[in-house]
């Protein structure tokens, strides 16, 4: 969990790999990265929750571990994702346009369980179409259990936080934008994260290898 989560399902896919972008990540680590996201999709829908991603592939000062922002959104929220980033990205200068795959190509389908572990997700749309820009992406909800992906090129100064600010939106909290206002004691974050882990134990696929490599 980051610090100062806006909630308890506030969550970050972060890779081994110490790289500044996810564009600078291997295939291998896509492929990975797909696959907690396939795994969490089925964790926060058996909450009747649905999956935003947050991707901020934008420098900052000091050294850098990119990572994905991961939240649970409520069903009752999920279907005005869309419309909450664009709003607010409309007070913010940030403009969405949707990652689209061309003619010849067919987007990888992240959703689907069975292509989670082949499947690079966006990448190769991300490549394709930041050309090694910076950007600001996201997979939003629809409320159906479906996905949108939006993206935005970053030209010029940029809210860094703009996608925690829409999630905090999003979940009516919009004064948890700021971290700062998250910040709880230790005994109460060790808690938080003990309660994530006891429920995400059955959806972690890593406990599954690790059982077949002691049992080879």
């Amino acid at each position: 969990m980051p610090k100062g989560a806006i909630c308890g399902d506030h969550l970050l896919i972060v890779p081994i790999a110490h790289d500044a972008s996810t564009m600078a990540l291997d295939e291998d680590t896509w492929r990975e990265m797909e696959r907690f996201k396939s795994a969490l999709r089925r964790y926060f829908a058996s909450q009747d929750k649905e999956l935003l991603v947050i991707d901020r592939n934008v420098a900052t000062l000091g050294a850098t571990h990119c990572h994905l922002q991961v939240v649970g959104v409520p069903k009752a929220k999920a279907e005005a994702t869309r419309r909450v980033f664009e709003t607010e990205g409309e007070r913010y200068h940030v403009k969405f346009e949707e990652l689209q795959a061309g003619a010849d190509e067919k987007a990888d389908d992240s959703t689907v369980d069975d292509d989670a572990a082949a499947s690079t997700g966006p990448l190769e749309l991300l490549r394709q179409q930041t050309d090694g820009k910076p950007f600001l992406y996201a997979e939003v909800p629809d409320g159906q259990g479906g996905t949108t992906q939006l993206l935005h090129h970053v030209e010029g100064k940029h809210y860094v936080q703009f996608g925690r600010h829409a999630a905090a939106c999003l979940l009516d909290m919009p004064r948890r934008a700021n971290w700062k206002f998250c910040v709880v004691p230790k005994p109460e974050e060790e808690k938080l994260t003990q309660t994530f882990k006891s429920q995400w134990k059955q959806y972690d696929f890593t406990l599954e290898e690790d059982d077949e490599e002691e049992g080879a």
